[in-house]
């Protein structure tokens, strides 16, 4: 029976997607080991791009993580719709922080070139 998860891979964007366990007899390539830890996507993710492992940790209270989807170095944790609900709240604060330092670096960079040409023309005029 399909799961809601979320899944860290450092480096790629953090994402929550239903997910299943191998079904008997399925994924026998793999060891013993892998096949009990392993998890199958099922359906589309929802990507956390500004999510970080030590925002999961937090959200999910130092909770071990319950397996890994194969294929990439990842860690993977069954949640509650709640706890999946607070983790695409935090990620959506934490985006709109990002657009906000954005936003004000261009400012500063726009503020400063205004300075340089002022100053600039005081160079003319002091010549």
């Amino acid at each position: 029976m399909p799961q809601l998860t979320v899944a860290y891979a450092g480096g790629w964007p953090t994402e929550i997607r239903m997910a299943r366990r191998f079904a008997e007899g399925e994924g026998l390539k793999y060891n013993q080991n892998a096949r009990e830890l392993a998890f199958v996507a099922v359906g589309d993710a929802i990507e956390l791009k500004h999510i970080s492992l030590k925002d999961i940790v937090d959200e999910l209270d130092d909770r071990q993580s319950d397996g890994m989807f194969l294929g990439c170095a990842n860690i993977a944790w069954v949640i509650s719709e709640a706890e999946g609900a607070a983790l695409q709240r935090l990620n959506e604060k934490k985006a709109l922080a990002v657009a906000q330092i954005a936003a004000q670096k261009e400012q500063d960079e726009r503020a400063y070139a205004v300075a340089m040409q002022s100053v600039r023309g005081l160079d003319e005029v002091i010549s």
